[in-house]
C-alpha cells in the first residue's frame, strides 16, 4: 500500500486544538482573563475579543484591528506552558488608551490558533455575561 511507511502520511484526523477553560477573574494586579488551552504539541497564539467582535471577524478578519480587544494591557500578556496545556493570562490594562469594554458587563471570547496549522478553537470567557443569539 503506498505511503503507508511514508512518516509523512497519517491516515489519523487532524487534531483540533482545546480551550480546556477559560475566566476572568481578579489577580494580585487586577483584573485578569485565565485561558487554559490544549496544545497538541503546537503553540498557541489566543486573541481577545469582544463577543460582538467575533461574529464580524467572520466579515474581517480575525486580524483586523477592530476585531482584538483593548482590555489587556499591550506586551503583558503571558504564556506559559504547563504540562500538555498552555496557560495564557491577559492582564487588565488599568490605563487604556481609549474606551475599552468592562468584561464584567460585556461578553468576551477568545480565539486561540495553532501557530503552525492554524486550526482554531473559540470560548466564551466564564465571568462574562453570556452573548445573546
Amino acid at each position: 500500500m503506498e505511503g503507508a511507511g511514508d512518516p509523512d502520511v497519517s491516515s489519523e484526523a487532524p487534531r483540533q486544538p482545546t480551550i480546556q477553560g477559560a475566566r476572568l477573574q481578579t489577580g494580585e494586579e487586577g483584573e485578569e482573563i485565565i485561558v487554559v488551552v490544549g496544545h497538541e504539541g503546537f503553540f498557541p497564539h489566543c486573541i481577545l475579543m469582544e463577543a460582538r467582535a467575533m461574529k464580524g471577524a467572520g466579515r474581517e478578519g480575525v486580524y483586523h484591528r477592530r476585531s482584538k480587544s483593548r482590555w489587556p494591557k499591550e506586551g503583558a500578556t503571558e504564556t506559559v506552558q504547563m504540562g500538555e496545556s498552555y496557560v495564557v493570562v491577559f492582564h487588565e490594562d488599568p490605563h487604556p488608551s481609549a474606551n475599552v469594554a468592562d468584561p464584567r458587563k460585556t461578553p468576551y471570547s477568545v480565539l486561540c490558533v495553532e501557530a503552525i496549522t492554524v486550526r482554531a478553537v473559540e470560548a466564551h470567557v466564564e465571568g462574562t455575561p453570556k452573548p445573546s443569539p
